[in-house]
């Protein structure tokens, strides 16, 4: 091996310069550009998949979206109908065997649901009935309930109760349009006695046409695809493709994983992605050619082949003009060169020529000093130009400008009386105030408060009457001595991360007080909730989230600023609100400072 390196090496040191420049730029630079150009484009290739599934997979989570505000509010219905003090009455007094069928008919008579379901066109029936019975119909009527699922409704207790996609067959002299049966999906929910909770009264079911569930979802739907819901049973509770429904998926091959961790994954050919919703137990599928994900394959494909072919070509383009502009001159130099070495003192090639070429033996050494001096000279000045540059714009970026500003236009709005505008510049200013704070990086407790106060005042503004803010502090804390701007974040997390995403109103607690010799802060809110051990352990560095999380910064700051014990720590679970709890020391300013 070793000779044959050496022998390689001695043949391409035989090549004369033309040669040598061809077999390097083939070696060198066409060979690597090729190989690379098949990589970018295998790279690509596979990037654009991904980016295509993460794509359709953020479009089925939107859609999954719409899909859980329906259940939603179809549980909202059925909660409003078990708990209406008519359907209880109702179903107690429609079994009384003191009550004929007249009276019966006066009772029916006498309850209506329609004012609930005013602009709930999707509801096509209402049924209320017991183990005897219908007692009450809404909507599409039948003549008799489907009592296979009653077992089901009293398992859960009270809970909603979703049948999968199953034929509603309606009286044919009546309902012409239903006589060979639609599908539909129904919540059932068994209606307890509210006075006696372990009492079952009667169950109520509500229907809804399986397709108006299906166009909640299949807009995003694109090629020979198919979507659908199934429930944990593997019954198919809604489907683009009609014959899936009635039939069972729970034998297939990854079924368990469509109740796993949302994603996608490839099967037969199709990717599949899957979002999984809690209440209902569903998981929305879309199933798609794994081709419509490499679409753009045989784009990318054509277009290495083409720059492929490009570089080849100016390869070949360069190497003709290289040797005809640069080789063949340096060629004759050499030669020239070799007959000055013999002591024939005329170079002739550079006396025909006034290039670059033709100059190099009369002055190289000149311009080799001349270029090094210029580019030092260059260097020097571009340097100092640099430095002036960024004086001049550090010397524009004065920030009590926009200060003053902001200012300016808050006594325009007093002026124009917009108060309220006014108010909220003023609270904005302080913010601005407080976080500049003449550059120092302390103050006062009482000064933060003043800050959040006029930060809470902006939310107030933004949020209306839907948040609630409390705040108490002791009064003895209020001139300590803290870092600046580390009350306000956690205020911002709880609204952000908290109450915001809740859509609906909110309370926010800022609790101040001394615990154990330091200074303890709370907020506490009644949001969403988080995954406190993950967040606590992300802060505490056991764990990389791979993003930017704002409470670790402050957190670092804190600790780097008075040491381990002090800090954040975060309680809280899912849909149950948060406390993150702030330790700092109690600090008072002294006669030197």
């Amino acid at each position: 091996m070793t000779g044959y390196v050496e022998e390689t090496i001695r043949l391409f040191s035989n090549l004369n310069l033309s040669q040598k420049f061809s077999v390097t730029l083939l070696l060198l630079l066409l060979a690597p550009i090729i190989v690379v150009s098949i990589l970018v484009s295998h790279y690509i290739s596979v990037n654009n998949y991904r980016q295509t599934c993460d794509a359709r997979f953020a479009l089925l989570e939107q859609v999954s979206g719409n899909l859980e505000n329906f259940t939603n509010d179809a549980k909202y219905v059925s909660l409003n109908i078990l708990s209406d003090a008519k359907t209880q009455s109702l179903l107690k007094d429609y079994r009384d065997p003191t009550i004929d069928a007249v009276g019966r008919q006066t009772l029916t008579v006498g309850f209506s649901v329609q004012p609930l379901l005013e602009s709930r066109n999707y509801v096509e029936a209402i049924s209320l009935y017991d183990d005897e019975g219908i007692i009450y119909q809404y909507g599409l009527r039948i003549e008799a309930e489907d009592m296979q699922y009653v077992e089901a409704v009293k398992e859960a207790e009270g809970r909603p109760f979703w049948t999968a996609a199953y034929k509603q067959v309606y009286p044919g002299d009546y309902y012409y349009r239903y006589l060979d049966g639609e599908y539909v999906v129904s919540l059932l929910r068994g209606i307890n006695d509210l006075g006696n909770y372990k009492t079952m009264l009667g169950i109520e079911r509500i229907t809804f046409d399986e397709a108006y569930i299906e166009a909640l979802y299949s807009g995003i739907m694109i090629g020979d695809g198919r979507m659908y819901i199934v429930n944990r049973d593997g019954e198919v509770v809604s489907s683009t493709d009609k014959s899936m429904l009635g039939s069972n998926l729970s034998g297939g091959g990854r079924f368990a994983e469509l109740f796993g961790n949302s994603g996608y994954f490839e099967q037969d050919g199709n990717v599949v992605l899957h979002t999984v919703q809690d209440s209902p137990d569903w998981s929305l599928v879309m199933e798609e050619p794994k081709s419509v994900f490499l679409s753009g394959q045989k784009e990318v494909t054509l277009l290495t082949f083409f720059n492929i072919l490009v570089v080849v070509f100016f390869g070949i383009a360069f190497l003709l003009v290289q040797n005809r502009s640069i080789i063949r001159p340096v060629s004759l130099l050499s030669k020239d060169a070799q007959n000055y070495r013999e002591g024939n003192f005329r170079i002739t090639t550079q006396s025909r020529s006034n290039d670059e070429i033709g100059q190099l033996n009369r002055s190289l050494r000149e311009m080799n000093e001349y270029i090094r001096n210029l580019i030092e000279q260059e260097y020097k000045s571009k340097l100092s130009e640099r430095e002036m540059e960024l004086e001049y714009l550090q010397s524009q970026i004065n920030p009590h400008f926009l200060y003053n500003t902001l200012d300016n236009i808050r006594w325009m709005a007093v002026m124009e009386n917009q108060q309220k505008i006014a108010d909220n510049i003023e609270a904005l200013c302080n913010l601005f105030r407080h976080s500049l704070n003449s550059g120092n990086k302390y103050t006062t407790l009482e000064e933060e408060i003043k800050s959040l106060e006029s930060y809470i005042l902006l939310q107030r503004a933004r949020f209306e009457d839907s948040i609630f803010f409390e705040i108490r502090v002791e009064e003895d804390l209020l001139p300590c001595r803290i870092i600046k701007l580390v009350i306000q974040p956690l205020v911002e997390n709880a609204i952000v991360h908290g109450i915001e995403p809740k859509l609906g109103k909110g309370h926010i607690r800022i609790l101040i007080d001394r615990w154990e010799g330091k200074m303890r802060c709370r907020v506490t809110d009644d949001g969403i909730g988080i995954d406190a051990e993950a967040i606590n352990k992300y802060i505490n560095g056991e764990w990389d989230a791979g993003r930017s999380f704002a409470l670790k910064n402050i957190h670092d700051r804190i600790q780097l600023e008075y040491g381990k014990e002090y800090g954040f720590s975060i309680q809280g679970s899912k849909n149950k609100g948060s406390v993150v709890r702030l330790l700092l020391p109690i600090l008072y300013k002294t006669d030197e400072e």
